[in-house]
């Protein structure tokens, strides 16, 4: 194993390259090989410490540096966004690869990466949908869990009608529209969302009105959604 001596100056940036080692070896050399054990990654990362000259020093320390690593990675912020049909009256969620959890489509934000841009590209990855040229960075939801922050953006006209497809290997098992008055019984990280959703539709649908009776502009609407979500 070769690293650059920056990349074992902390647990977090160590175990992310072990992390992205762990993936390929699942992916590309487990999967393929009925012979070869499957890890998850502490038993995969304990292995490497175990067995790497480059590692083994620290091996004293192992439990206590991937605690640090899933203490850190857990409140790396989040992005994503809450995609609507036409009508606003459909959304859609992702179930994980393993589990009957489904959630809204979101993942981590890079260093330095624009929330905006972070919920694009998350959701291209998990759905296939470019929902780039549609999310407003004004409208969005940002709500705070167990020191994690999550910003979904409200992002409305999806096709209903759109071939959803993940980009990512073995994270998303199926993509699916729901109603938003009923909603699978397993769900994670939706229901918080809900609450500030349901006031984002009702004064959404009292703009429609208005915009109807006075022939409104689009760039009006799109001004005053992002007002109305960001409250």
């Amino acid at each position: 194993m070769n690293l650059p001596q920056q990349e074992l100056a902390s647990a977090d940036r160590l175990f992310i390259q072990l992390e992205q080692a762990w993936w390929f070896y699942e992916d590309f050399i487990a999967d393929h090989n009925p012979s070869v054990p499957h890890f998850n990654l502490k038993s995969f990362a304990k292995l490497l410490f175990d067995h790497c000259p480059l590692l083994r020093p620290l091996t004293d320390e192992y439990n206590e540096l991937f605690e640090s690593f899933r203490s850190w990675k857990g409140q790396i912020p989040v992005a994503g966004c809450i995609l609507l049909n036409r009508a606003r009256t459909r959304v859609v969620l992702v179930r994980s690869w393993k589990g009957n959890s489904r959630t809204l489509p979101r993942g981590k934000i890079n260093e330095a990466e624009p929330p905006a841009v972070a919920a694009a590209r998350e959701v291209l990855e998990e759905t296939g949908f470019d929902a780039s040229a549609l999310i407003d960075p004004r409208a969005f939801i940002t709500l705070f869990s167990n020191g994690q922050q999550s910003t979904m953006f409200i992002v409305p006209d999806v096709p209903e009608d759109f071939n959803f497809a993940p980009r990512v290997r073995k994270e998303i098992s199926a993509i699916e529209w729901f109603p938003i008055d009923d909603l699978p019984k397993h769900t994670y990280g939706v229901e918080p969302f809900l609450k500030r959703l349901a006031r984002w539709l009702e004064r959404d649908q009292q703009r429609s009105g208005r915009q109807q009776r006075s022939g409104g502009k689009p760039a009006a609407d799109k001004s005053a959604a992002a007002a109305a979500a960001a409250q």
